[in-house]
């Protein structure tokens, strides 16, 4: 959905290592002279990451609790990792990730939600 906001780097287990676009329009509206990367856009490639590893198409069925901790500037954090922990019930995914930069040890989101099948 978001054409080239970023790139995957690398997957590791429950992990994917990506590297932000910064010159992607997003970072240019969003704010002029001080980009951050949406909270919407976190969610999005959340859901983009996990269609990846299950190899099917995904639909957001329920956001259950979000905390944006920290913002990510494209200048500041050019790779973040998505930490992906999920668990499969019948047609449901429940998706818990933790978005961090492990370098610096800083936590940027946690997101709960559930994923079902498009």
């Amino acid at each position: 959905m978001f054409s080239n906001l970023y790139d995957i780097i690398k997957e590791v287990d429950n992990q994917t290592i990506i590297k932000l676009d910064k010159e992607n329009i997003i970072f240019r509206v969003h704010f002029e002279g001080n980009p951050i990367l949406p909270g919407a856009c976190m969610i999005e490639i959340c859901r983009e990451l996990i269609e990846r590893k299950k190899n099917r198409k995904l639909n957001i069925k329920n956001i259950k609790n979000v905390k944006f901790l920290q913002l990510i500037s494209p200048e500041e954090f050019s790779e973040i990792v998505f930490d992906i922990n999920m668990s499969e019930y019948e047609n449901e995914l429940n998706v818990k990730v933790i978005i961090e930069d492990t370098t610096l040890n800083q936590i940027f989101a946690k997101i709960n939600m559930i994923l079902e099948n498009a």
